[in-house]
């Protein structure tokens, strides 16, 4: 995610001294994983193997297409259909919040 940050700003700002390059440095070589965190500065470089998964945030735009804005929009239910069986976890929605873009 710091990666995809710092990305997005030099798409943003077109610096021309600046090339974006997805490494870490560290001072021996090792296979390394970069640690997120829910406050994203936060994430550091460690050692070893992923970290398993323990939250996902899907976003379908389906009001747009409510909208007349293009049936492509229309996502939700394949979001559903691919997460209805979440494993250990569940799945959670919104469906009740009275903001037309949140269900």
């Amino acid at each position: 995610m710091s990666f995809d940050v710092l990305r997005s700003f030099a798409e943003l700002n077109h610096p021309s001294n600046l090339v974006t390059l997805n490494y870490a440095c560290t001072e021996a070589a090792a296979d390394l994983r970069i640690e997120t965190l829910p406050v994203w500065e936060s994430n550091y470089v460690r050692a070893g193997g992923p970290a398993p998964t323990r939250n996902e945030c899907v976003a379908a735009h389906d009001f747009r297409a409510a909208r007349g804005e293009g049936k492509e929009f229309r996502t939700v239910g394949l979001v559903r259909q691919f997460l209805k069986d979440p494993g250990e976890g569940r799945l959670l929605t919104r469906d009740d919040d009275q903001r037309y873009y949140v269900p």
